[in-house]
């Protein structure tokens, strides 16, 4: 009983058809079962059932305070990004928006070298009763052995390298989080299914069945179905002539079909191991006018997002101001 008139309370301010799986809520009760009050948190606005001595409920609502904090950790990378960058505290969303800033720059995957150093800032809106709320990377650099020292700057709604460019490329780096790669592109493989040598046009990454996976670049589908010994495969076409495959799946993402128009980075489907498999990966592959290459040795242009004239120069100023503050935390065997 007292559940449903805790319901029909909240359900007076608003539609509780609207609460997330991301929104909290509070329940205080006192020893003898009786409920005092329950808070249900959504954004910024709060709705509350307070217990009356009847064991009825009043309704109210009120507006919660959102507060802008900064919080930085910097490093060296320990057996991998996510391990180290989550023992220094990053929340996993923050570690999943570093990966992708540098995902036309770094391959996390098989790039990374121990006693590289990475920093990072970022701003995340605080809620009373809620402790994360959303974030936003404002500078990132990344120190490696041999990748060198790349920088990202939040500038204007896009992230740009100490010149000024934007470091959105026209393609990801990897269409998916991967353990390995299993098979790379090449002209003579040995087939592990049918066991005859032949050629091998995309790049095997292997990872666990359910891994989703992304659509490189913007595009529109052409296939979502099954394709011979691919498997479940979907197909996109891309800008310019470029054609992109992905095999294997074990099952498509909700509304991929063909002519469905997709964004770069779109979720498409999910790791499996349909047609000629044996075991989960991804069988990836690129074409360009019908013509497949290594998708690994590939350098993808950089997004046609530019900065010239005084907003360059505003933007270089900003960018020298962000480099006298984190600098003296690289670490020292980053510089």
């Amino acid at each position: 009983p007292a559940l449903t008139r805790i319901t029909a309370a909240i359900a007076s301010l608003t539609d509780i058809r609207e609460f997330s799986p991301d929104d909290t809520f509070e329940l205080v009760w006192e020893r003898s079962g009786r409920v005092r009050y329950v808070l249900v948190n959504k954004g910024e606005k709060c709705f509350a059932a307070i217990g009356l001595p009847d064991g009825q409920f009043r309704a109210k609502s009120f507006e919660r305070k959102a507060q802008l904090v900064q919080r930085s950790a910097s490093g060296t990378i320990r057996d991998s990004l996510w391990v180290s960058l989550e023992a220094a505290g990053v929340p996993a969303p923050l570690i999943l928006d570093y990966a992708d800033i540098f995902s036309g720059e770094i391959d996390f995957m098989t790039e990374l070298q121990n006693g590289d150093a990475y920093v990072l800032d970022w701003q995340r809106q605080e809620l009373p009763g809620q402790q994360q709320g959303p974030s936003r990377v404002l500078y990132a650099s990344y120190s490696g052995k041999t990748i060198g020292l790349k920088k990202a700057y939040y500038y204007s709604g896009h992230y740009f390298d100490e010149n000024g460019q934007s470091l959105a490329k026209e393609f990801l780096r990897a269409p998916l989080n991967y353990r390995r790669i299993s098979s790379h592109f090449t002209k003579k493989r040995l087939h592990p299914v049918l066991k005859v040598y032949r050629q091998h046009n995309g790049v095997d990454y292997s990872a666990p069945a359910g891994t989703p996976v992304s659509a490189v670049s913007d595009g529109v589908v052409t296939l979502a179905g099954r394709n011979g010994g691919l498997g479940n495969c979907v197909e996109i076409r891309h800008a310019d002539g470029y054609e992109t495959s992905y095999g294997h799946l074990q099952k498509f993402a909700s509304g991929v079909k063909r002519g469905k128009r997709v964004s770069q980075g779109d979720v498409i489907g999910y790791v499996g191991s349909t047609g000629l498999s044996t075991g989960p990966h991804l069988d990836f592959r690129i074409q360009r006018s019908g013509q497949y290459f290594d998708y690994l040795a590939f350098k993808p242009r950089a997004a046609n997002v530019r900065l010239d004239g005084r907003e360059l120069e505003k933007f270089r100023e900003y960018a020298m101001s962000l480099d006298q503050r984190y600098g003296v935390r690289m670490p020292a065997s980053a510089r």
